[in-house]
């Protein structure tokens, strides 16, 4: 397995680009979402990491999309991830 593959690529859009600085990141593979999230918050790159999570849950004014589907689908925070999966966050749309 090559490097790349055990990593998860997160996707930032529209101003999240702005707020970290770079419209993708690799990370190291982790178990679960609420874990990745977790260790990028520890890792106090950017304060936008600290706001991923709102008491152990997704904060619900993110969406947070997995391979292109709403992890809510899934198990929400405590979604499996893959080495090589992609996960994309984005504002909640709202509208009416």
């Amino acid at each position: 397995m090559n490097e790349d593959n055990k990593q998860v690529l997160i996707k930032f859009h529209f101003r999240f680009q702005e707020q970290t600085g770079t419209k993708e990141l690799r990370v190291p593979w982790c178990q679960t979402i609420r874990i990745l999230l977790e260790s990028m918050k520890e890792s106090g790159t950017s304060p936008f990491f600290n706001t991923l999570l709102d008491g152990g849950k997704l904060n619900s004014g993110l969406l947070f999309l997995l391979n292109g589907r709403n992890v809510l689908q899934f198990k929400g925070a405590d979604t499996p991830l893959n080495p090589g999966d992609e996960l994309a966050i984005f504002p909640a749309l709202a509208g009416g």
